[in-house]
């Protein structure tokens, strides 16, 4: 795990160790980069997905466009993990001389 350094008192440093690891940042990064605008959600969902299921047993899109993952499906206790992927964006329609 990487270590930050964090100031505790004026001129004290103490070593703070990361819960996240590398792979997680990565993943971070690629995420907020893919364009995933309004009604073309399916780019941010895929890196999602994709990072999300070796953690789960089940991952699907439901029909609103969220994409969604659950652990211990179909039982009495389980753990659904929701993630609605679109980004506010402009659409131009057309572009004129004027």
């Amino acid at each position: 795990m990487a270590e930050n350094k964090r100031t505790k008192k004026k001129g004290s440093t103490k070593k703070v160790k990361s819960i996240l690891r590398k792979e997680d940042r990565s993943f971070f990064e690629e995420l907020i980069n893919t364009p995933s605008p309004t009604g073309f959600e399916w780019t941010g969902q895929k890196v999602w997905m994709d990072y999300i299921t070796p953690f789960v047993d089940e991952t699907f899109v439901d029909t609103y466009g969220t994409a969604v993952a659950t652990i211990n499906p179909g039982q009495d206790y389980k753990v659904v993990i929701e993630a609605h992927c679109d980004e506010i964006s402009w659409f131009v329609n057309y572009v004129t001389d004027n």
